[in-house]
């Protein structure tokens, strides 16, 4: 399941990552924010810090090799 990300307007934000999927590489992009954190392999973690933005809405959140599966919405309330 890919969750909705719920924040709140001008927040700051750290989001740790960790791949517990043998056999891929994942990551976590934010395209309207221009955020992209690293590829990580099995067992590996990864943080990005995200200055939320100051007005509500919502945005996509995807993993750069499998956004066709593998993505979902961030609230911004």
């Amino acid at each position: 399941p890919n969750p909705t990300l719920r924040f709140k307007a001008g927040e700051r934000v750290r989001l740790r990552l960790r791949n517990e999927d043998v056999g891929y590489e994942h990551n976590v992009e934010i395209p309207a924010l221009g955020l992209k954190s690293r590829l990580i392999e099995h067992g590996a973690t990864d943080e990005i810090k995200i200055r939320v933005p100051a007005q509500a809405g919502t945005s996509a959140y995807l993993c750069g090799p499998h956004g066709e599966m593998m993505r979902g919405n961030i609230a911004i309330e």
